[in-house]
């Protein structure tokens, strides 16, 4: 089992993890009031839900933003950049602090780190999907050869370590996630190796690639174009939680 530490009020921790390599926070939303669909619900249930979820998710980020800044939440500034990924407005005398995030279900995910642009994805582990199918569809065919190698019962949890491993890898470079799924080529093994990125990105063996697969019941990789220390892995228990 991943160690994974508690994590509680100031959230001074994962600050400190980040500017030795990376921090990851977990946190469960289900306690929060609100936040999660119905069972069968309206097309109105399900948009006001799935709009309170997304506001929970950006009250914790900032939370957990400010709080590693040393300032409230409300006043942690958010912009997005030309992909649209999410990126903090620095104000004099802010740690260089690099964010990404990443939400399945009730689970969000936030990675942080001082030294480079981070990335970060999760999957539920026992999410049902045909691999073999998709990945014929958006991988690189040597990908969808090693897959299509691997006995039937390890393809659904490999196909989500490459899925979750290309996502994290095209966040921390900044760039869209359809136009780079064939040319950032990982292996499916447990953590995914990276063999090939764009040839105009930093090498593929500059790139830091962790991965986990027992956090939760989520699979979950983190990538950054330069070697990290390591990466410290956070259970934020909100309120209610």
């Amino acid at each position: 089992m991943t160690d994974i530490r508690r994590l509680a009020l100031p959230l001074r921790e994962p600050l400190e993890a980040s500017k030795r390599g990376a921090a990851v926070v977990l946190c469960n939303l289900k306690g929060m009031s609100n936040v999660l669909p119905a069972e069968s619900p309206s097309r109105d249930q399900r948009s006001a839900k799935l709009r309170s979820l997304r506001l929970a998710q950006r009250f914790v980020l900032r939370l957990l933003l400010g709080a590693c800044l040393g300032r409230p939440g409300k006043d942690v500034q958010i912009d997005t950049g030309p992909h649209g990924k999410p990126e903090l407005v620095y104000r004099p005398g802010d740690w260089p602090l690099h964010f990404s995030l990443s939400h399945s279900g009730s689970w969000l995910a936030i990675a942080l780190a001082a030294r480079a642009p981070v990335g970060i994805d999760i999957e539920p582990a026992d999410r049902r999907i045909e691999g073999l199918r998709l990945a014929r569809r958006y991988f690189h065919p040597g990908e969808v050869a090693a897959l299509a190698e691997l006995p039937k019962p390890l393809r659904q949890r490999c196909f989500l370590r490459m899925w979750t491993a290309k996502e994290a890898v095209i966040k921390a470079q900044g760039a869209t996630l359809a136009s780079h799924l064939q040319s950032v080529i990982v292996s499916p093994d447990q953590p995914p190796a990276l063999r090939a990125v764009p040839a105009d990105w930093p090498a593929a063996d500059q790139w830091t690639l962790v991965g986990f697969d027992d956090a939760f019941g989520l699979v979950m990789n983190l990538a950054a174009p330069v070697p990290l220390e390591g990466v410290d892995l956070f259970d934020l228990e909100l309120p209610g939680g």
